[in-house]
């Protein structure tokens, strides 16, 4: 098949490293695939797997409603012929499918949701119907909101294999150089956290910082490794100066688990997720998660595979506190669970309904 991807961005975050798995395992299984986007790590990446990635301005919150931009998607779609559009962001999936009416290209469209407000999902459920788009969806209550196919997010589960082991120090990676940061030896009621996130404020890296800050009064040292760069980072960098502990932003990161090795707690205090990547490696590489109950998180953690809380202050200074309560055996139990909780997910599985979406689509839009 000729596959075209179609997203806003190849910079860092989960939906662009699933789509740069997606991308790789379908060129890798013999398709023809072509990515669409603006400019990023992972575009560099797929380019140098030997796939074809076309740059647009499609991450610009006006540059992608140019009418120079529309045209050259459109001759892009006239002239490639290809059997499957796949989109990766609502507002691209509408305006393609607009396009490919108005230009009577043939329609072979998909939409794959990653995660957004409830309120954007209400408003777009309608027209992604009425246009023919067929809907998939990274976490079940996405699906449900949208009447979409729920395709399972997948982690590189080998890799999770690696035994989790203390490490003595953590690599702080910069342009020129990897200054080490050498670990305090641990004291009573201490743990080490570990966030792999973008640093934008549905993250909720802000509570956080106020969550640590609150526990620090309680005599509970946390030290905190921030894997991952965004527009607040600044912001919270500066905020981070006020919690009294200690807290280490190692920027964006290829490989952020070698960082997170130190770590022994995952936390995710997300105000909004689909179902997110950075869960399913950290339960992959056998770290206990504590993570707010939003979007398809609490399916992976309830009964027992995690710790769920409210995305509060609150909601985190509790869950802390839970995690420091449980035994040894409770710990094990939870990794337990974790590990079956996540068995199968595997990118040939994802890659396999994905393809099935592909040639159930070929046979039915017009």
């Amino acid at each position: 098949m000729k596959i075209v991807l179609i997203t806003a961005q190849l910079s860092i975050g989960g939906a662009e490293k699933m789509l740069y798995h997606l991308a790789q395992g379908l060129h890798q299984r013999g398709h023809r695939v072509t990515v669409i986007a603006a400019a990023g790590i992972y575009g560099t990446k797929l380019r140098e797997a030997g796939l074809e990635v076309i740059k647009l301005p499609l991450s610009s919150k006006w540059k992608w409603l140019l009418p120079a931009v529309w045209l050259r998607l459109y001759r892009l779609m006239r002239r490639e012929n290809f059997d499957i559009v796949h989109v990766h962001t609502a507002p691209l999936a509408f305006f393609v499918r607009v396009l490919q009416r108005l230009g009577r290209i043939r329609a072979r469209t998909v939409l794959t949701l990653h995660g957004s407000p409830a309120w954007k999902l209400k408003l777009t459920r309608i027209w992604l119907k009425v246009l023919k788009v067929e809907r998939c969806a990274v976490s079940p209550a996405l699906a449900q909101m949208v009447e979409a196919r729920y395709i399972p997010n997948a982690v590189e589960l080998e890799r999770g294999k690696v035994e989790d082991r203390q490490a003595n120090e953590i690599c702080h990676t910069s342009e020129n150089s990897e200054p080490k940061i050498k670990m305090k030896d641990k004291r009573e009621k201490e743990i080490a956290v570990g966030i792999v996130a973008r640093l934008v404020p549905e993250k909720g890296l802000d509570l956080w910082l106020k969550a640590v800050r609150n526990l620090a009064h309680e005599g509970i040292e946390i030290k905190t490794l921030i894997a991952g760069d965004g527009p607040e980072r600044t912001r919270l960098e500066k905020e981070s100066l006020t919690c009294a502990q200690e807290i280490i932003f190692c920027g964006w990161l290829s490989d952020p688990w070698q960082v997170m090795a130190g770590a022994e707690l995952m936390v995710l205090p997300s105000r909004r997720e689909g179902e997110p990547l950075a869960l399913l490696e950290g339960m992959a590489r056998g770290k206990p998660v504590l993570a707010t109950g939003v979007g398809g998180v609490p399916p992976l953690l309830e009964g027992g595979a995690g710790i769920l809380v409210e995305p509060s202050v609150a909601g985190l200074v509790r869950g802390v506190r839970e995690y420091l309560a449980l035994t040894p055996s409770q710990k094990e139990d939870m990794l337990s669970q974790a590990r079956t909780r996540i068995a199968g997910r595997t990118w040939d599985n994802c890659l396999d309904q994905y393809e099935q979406v592909y040639a159930d689509v070929s046979g039915s839009q017009r």
